[in-house]
């Protein structure tokens, strides 16, 4: 009985990680991502603030460690 409940439990957390990942996988893939195109405009976007954000930082922590 404890190996059944175990197993139920088991399989119904697989299930639900495996959607997930399934669920991101296809918002990547539509978003940010297209195998015709290649980059969307919204994943050209997040690159360049992404990057944006990167050279803050390193700005930031140099000054940080001027001042």
């Amino acid at each position: 009985m404890v190996a059944e409940i175990t197993t139920a439990f088991l399989d119904t957390i697989a299930a639900l990680f495996g959607g997930i990942a399934d669920g991101v996988v296809n918002v990547f893939e539509t978003m940010i991502y297209e195998e015709a195109t290649g980059l969307t405009t919204l994943g050209t976007w997040m690159i360049v603030f992404m990057g944006f954000s990167f050279a803050i930082t390193i700005f930031y922590a140099l000054f940080r460690k001027i001042a």
